[in-house]
């Protein structure tokens, strides 16, 4: 007994199988591309968390203040430094000087 491979059906003409074969691609497509914007929308759901900021506190009433200002939106008091080598200002934050690099930490406020 000799088996044939099994015929293409005359029946159905073979631009009918082509499209059915684009529309399927297409319908897969579509698919493929709704499950990728469900999954960006989640992961951007998951990363709406707020940056992190450090929190700095005024040196003489604790305060939140950010680290550029000068005077304490609360007690009104400096929160610049004056550089003892050059005797410019600069923000009390800073543990060397923007302008000559001399150290403005004094010997009692280092933590070692």
């Amino acid at each position: 007994m000799v088996y044939k491979a099994f015929p293409i059906s005359p029946s159905i003409p073979l631009s009918y199988t082509k499209s059915v074969m684009t529309m399927l691609l297409i319908i897969l497509a579509l698919l493929g591309l709704l499950i990728y914007l469900i999954s960006i929308e989640i992961q951007k759901d998951r990363l709406d968390i707020a940056p992190y900021e450090p929190f700095v506190c005024c040196p003489s009433c604790s305060s939140p203040v950010e680290d550029t200002d000068y005077i304490c939106s609360e007690c009104k008091g400096s929160l610049s430094r004056e550089c003892s080598n050059c005797r410019k200002t600069s923000f009390w934050t800073f543990n060397f000087c923007p302008f000559c690099g001399y150290s403005l930490v004094l010997p009692q406020e280092s933590n070692d």
